[in-house]
């Protein structure tokens, strides 16, 4: 019962508030109505000019938070995956100079391939510590746990590969490269596209 003549009451204040508001409506209608050309625009300008400045202040807002939001993904994300397309460059170079080493005959083209895969390298770890720094999530870290565990296997029968191709036994050099180096290279290369997956924005 007390509840029900609670709603009442409120009702009636409603009601009231909404008839006073009504009512004020009605004199601003009618005090418009009733100015001048001059006042007219003058207050129409004004309403104007309030509009635009909120809605500009709105705008710089929402640009502001925009900016802040693109910002922090391109210094997180941008920079992890150009750091990861480093690093697969890398790989894929350091595979093709191999190749060249095996099948290369001159001892000067040689001696520039093996010092392009030194120089290869040096990039490579370079990237490859780069990326550990933006890589914090417990996914990531397992993919970079992954190319840190066989990239010194890859390294060393990389190195194996080489050794064989300078003393002319390439069939040897070859088969190790395709039957155990390649394998690994191709594990390493699966964990970098799997950090570019989750680094897509």
């Amino acid at each position: 019962m007390c509840s029900r003549y609670m709603c009442n009451c409120m009702r009636e204040v409603l009601t009231n508030r909404l008839s006073m508001i009504k009512m004020e409506d009605k004199k601003m209608l009618k005090k418009l109505r009733n100015m001048n050309v001059k006042p007219k625009l003058l207050v129409s300008f004004i309403m104007i000019v309030g509009i635009a400045s909120i809605s500009g202040i709105l705008g710089l807002i929402l640009l502001t938070s925009t900016d802040s939001k693109y910002s922090k993904a391109l210094v997180v994300n941008g920079f992890t995956q150009g750091d990861i397309g480093s690093f697969n460059a890398c790989l894929y170079k350091n595979s093709a100079v191999v190749r060249d080493i095996i099948m290369l005959k001159d001892a000067d083209e040689l001696k520039a391939a093996q010092q392009n895969l030194v120089d290869i390298q040096e990039k490579s770890q370079d990237s490859l510590e780069k990326l550990k720094k933006n890589c914090n999530t417990v996914k990531e870290k397992e993919y970079i746990a992954i190319i840190e565990e066989q990239l010194p296997i890859y390294r060393d029968l990389r190195d194996k590969i080489i050794q064989l191709g300078l003393q002319n036994k390439n069939d040897e050099a070859f088969i190790l490269l395709r039957t155990q180096a390649n394998p690994i290279l191709d594990e390493i290369m699966t964990a970098t596209e799997n950090l570019v997956d989750l680094n897509v924005t």
